[in-house]
Protein backbone atom coordinates (compact mmCIF):
# COMPACT_ATOMS: atom_id res chain seq x y z
CA UNK A 1 0.00 0.00 0.00
CA UNK A 2 1.54 3.34 -1.23
CA UNK A 3 0.65 6.81 -1.87
CA UNK A 4 0.90 7.87 -5.05
CA UNK A 5 0.87 11.59 -5.81
CA UNK A 6 0.50 12.28 -10.06
CA UNK A 7 0.28 16.22 -11.50
CA UNK A 8 -0.15 17.88 -14.68
CA UNK A 9 -0.40 20.99 -16.84
CA UNK A 10 -3.49 22.14 -18.05
CA UNK A 11 -3.83 23.98 -21.48
CA UNK A 12 -7.77 23.86 -22.14
CA UNK A 13 -9.02 24.28 -25.58
CA UNK A 14 -11.78 26.85 -24.40
CA UNK A 15 -10.32 30.11 -22.07
CA UNK A 16 -11.97 29.53 -18.43
CA UNK A 17 -13.46 32.13 -16.19
CA UNK A 18 -13.16 31.98 -12.41
CA UNK A 19 -14.84 33.87 -10.05
CA UNK A 20 -13.16 35.79 -7.31
CA UNK A 21 -13.64 34.35 -4.20
CA UNK A 22 -15.63 35.48 -1.51
CA UNK A 23 -14.23 37.43 1.83
CA UNK A 24 -14.31 35.30 4.70
CA UNK A 25 -15.36 37.68 6.99
CA UNK A 26 -16.99 40.16 5.60
CA UNK A 27 -19.57 42.82 7.41
CA UNK A 28 -22.91 42.45 6.85
CA UNK A 29 -25.11 43.44 3.70
CA UNK A 30 -25.65 47.37 3.09
CA UNK A 31 -28.92 48.55 4.18
CA UNK A 32 -31.39 48.81 1.08
CA UNK A 33 -32.23 51.57 -0.76
CA UNK A 34 -35.65 52.43 -2.29
CA UNK A 35 -39.08 53.58 -1.40
CA UNK A 36 -40.38 50.04 -0.62
CA UNK A 37 -38.64 50.08 2.87
CA UNK A 38 -41.88 50.13 4.57
CA UNK A 39 -41.44 46.18 5.08
CA UNK A 40 -40.14 44.12 8.00
CA UNK A 41 -37.68 47.04 8.85
CA UNK A 42 -36.70 45.43 12.81
CA UNK A 43 -32.93 46.08 12.95
CA UNK A 44 -32.75 46.94 16.44
CA UNK A 45 -36.01 45.45 17.67
CA UNK A 46 -36.44 42.11 19.48
CA UNK A 47 -37.60 40.23 16.68
CA UNK A 48 -34.63 37.64 15.95
CA UNK A 49 -34.97 36.06 12.64
CA UNK A 50 -32.28 33.64 13.36
CA UNK A 51 -28.85 33.21 14.69
CA UNK A 52 -25.74 33.43 12.73
CA UNK A 53 -21.80 33.13 12.93
CA UNK A 54 -20.18 36.53 14.05
CA UNK A 55 -18.10 38.08 11.04
CA UNK A 56 -16.11 41.16 11.40
CA UNK A 57 -17.99 44.42 11.80
CA UNK A 58 -21.04 43.24 14.02
CA UNK A 59 -22.32 45.55 16.02
CA UNK A 60 -21.73 44.14 19.57
CA UNK A 61 -25.07 44.96 20.84
CA UNK A 62 -25.83 42.64 18.37
CA UNK A 63 -23.92 39.98 19.93
CA UNK A 64 -26.14 37.09 21.59
CA UNK A 65 -24.25 36.49 24.62
CA UNK A 66 -26.31 33.26 25.99
CA UNK A 67 -26.71 30.84 23.43
CA UNK A 68 -22.34 32.29 22.48
CA UNK A 69 -21.83 31.21 25.80
CA UNK A 70 -23.58 28.00 25.21
CA UNK A 71 -21.77 27.36 21.70
CA UNK A 72 -18.29 27.92 22.53
CA UNK A 73 -17.91 30.87 19.48
CA UNK A 74 -19.81 34.51 19.04
CA UNK A 75 -23.17 34.28 17.57
CA UNK A 76 -24.72 37.24 16.39
CA UNK A 77 -28.94 38.45 16.29
CA UNK A 78 -29.75 38.68 12.83
CA UNK A 79 -33.31 40.41 12.72
CA UNK A 80 -35.40 40.22 9.78
CA UNK A 81 -34.49 42.56 7.16
CA UNK A 82 -36.84 44.94 4.66
CA UNK A 83 -37.28 42.07 1.96
CA UNK A 84 -38.76 44.90 -0.71
CA UNK A 85 -35.93 47.06 -0.64
CA UNK A 86 -33.13 47.12 -2.99
CA UNK A 87 -29.58 46.20 -2.38
CA UNK A 88 -26.99 48.39 -3.70
CA UNK A 89 -23.64 47.10 -3.97
CA UNK A 90 -21.90 50.21 -4.66
CA UNK A 91 -17.41 49.86 -5.29
CA UNK A 92 -17.35 53.61 -4.96
CA UNK A 93 -18.65 53.17 -1.13
CA UNK A 94 -15.99 50.59 -0.18
CA UNK A 95 -13.42 52.27 2.47
CA UNK A 96 -10.58 53.66 0.03
CA UNK A 97 -8.42 52.07 2.47
CA UNK A 98 -9.28 49.17 1.08
CA UNK A 99 -7.43 47.34 -1.48
CA UNK A 100 -8.36 46.50 -4.81
CA UNK A 101 -8.40 42.78 -4.44
CA UNK A 102 -10.24 42.96 -1.19
CA UNK A 103 -12.98 45.03 -2.74
CA UNK A 104 -13.78 42.64 -5.58
CA UNK A 105 -14.11 39.68 -2.84
CA UNK A 106 -16.06 42.06 -0.37
CA UNK A 107 -18.53 42.45 -3.40
CA UNK A 108 -18.38 38.50 -4.49
CA UNK A 109 -19.49 37.98 -0.67
CA UNK A 110 -22.45 40.53 -0.49
CA UNK A 111 -23.27 39.17 -3.90
CA UNK A 112 -23.98 35.84 -2.61
CA UNK A 113 -25.05 36.77 0.64
CA UNK A 114 -27.84 38.81 -0.94
CA UNK A 115 -28.86 35.91 -3.31
CA UNK A 116 -28.76 33.55 -0.40
CA UNK A 117 -31.70 36.30 1.17
CA UNK A 118 -33.19 36.29 -1.73
CA UNK A 119 -33.01 40.36 -1.69
CA UNK A 120 -33.32 42.21 -5.18
CA UNK A 121 -29.86 43.78 -6.00
CA UNK A 122 -27.70 45.90 -7.59
CA UNK A 123 -23.85 46.27 -7.89
CA UNK A 124 -22.17 48.99 -9.28
CA UNK A 125 -18.43 49.13 -10.49
CA UNK A 126 -16.27 51.63 -11.13
CA UNK A 127 -16.69 53.53 -14.96
CA UNK A 128 -20.67 53.79 -13.87
CA UNK A 129 -21.27 50.40 -14.97
CA UNK A 130 -24.40 49.22 -13.25
CA UNK A 131 -25.83 45.43 -13.22
CA UNK A 132 -29.72 45.22 -12.11
CA UNK A 133 -31.38 45.19 -9.61
CA UNK A 134 -32.59 42.20 -10.12
CA UNK A 135 -32.09 38.49 -8.27
CA UNK A 136 -31.73 35.15 -9.12
CA UNK A 137 -29.16 32.57 -10.81
CA UNK A 138 -28.53 34.57 -14.07
CA UNK A 139 -28.13 37.79 -12.22
CA UNK A 140 -25.52 36.35 -9.98
CA UNK A 141 -23.37 34.91 -12.89
CA UNK A 142 -23.67 38.17 -14.19
CA UNK A 143 -22.22 40.06 -11.32
CA UNK A 144 -20.18 37.75 -10.67
CA UNK A 145 -18.45 37.83 -14.11
CA UNK A 146 -18.38 41.52 -14.19
CA UNK A 147 -16.25 41.30 -11.06
CA UNK A 148 -13.96 38.69 -12.34
CA UNK A 149 -13.43 40.91 -15.55
CA UNK A 150 -12.46 44.01 -13.55
CA UNK A 151 -9.23 45.46 -14.93
CA UNK A 152 -6.51 45.56 -12.53
CA UNK A 153 -5.60 48.10 -10.43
Amino acid sequence: WGLARAWSYVWPSQPLLVYPAPEPNAPPLPSGQGDSQMARQQLHGDDVHQLRAYRRGDSRRAIAWKPSARHGHLLVRECEQPQGADVVLDWERLPATLPWEQRIRRLARWVDDAERQGRRYQLRLPGNNAIGPDTGAAHRHACLRALALLPAA
